[in-house]
């Protein structure tokens, strides 16, 4: 069986890599005796690395995470095939910001 990496949100949400995401009233998911991911089954793994790091992002992809930039929005965000969604970072500096933004987009998913 394998493990599901979930990213510690600031909002206090906890996302899964396998796109299952929610919140707790208290505590963390060890606290709460949480093991395995409702979403996918897979033992729980929670990762509080900041969401820039290269494991953390081919942990997304692992689990069928994509990285799309939106132009409409200016976000990069990370979509799930199964309709999970997060933005990612915004690309605001005025300079061709959509070739930025496809770029690093291209870059995480790809890295």
């Amino acid at each position: 069986m394998g493990k599901c990496i979930w990213m510690e949100k600031d909002t206090g949400y906890l996302l899964g890599q396998c796109g299952f995401n929610f919140s707790l009233s208290s505590g963390t998911p060890s606290d709460n005796s949480i093991k395995f991911c409702p979403g996918c089954g897979n033992e729980v793994e929670v990762n509080v690395v900041a969401e820039g790091n290269l494991k953390v992002i081919r942990a997304y992809r692992t689990g069928g995470w994509s990285f799309k930039y939106e132009d409409s929005t200016k976000f990069i965000g990370v979509n799930h095939p199964r309709g999970g969604k997060q933005s990612v970072c915004e690309i605001s500096n005025g300079l061709n910001q959509n070739i930025f933004g496809e770029e690093i987009a291209r870059f995480l998913n790809y890295c």
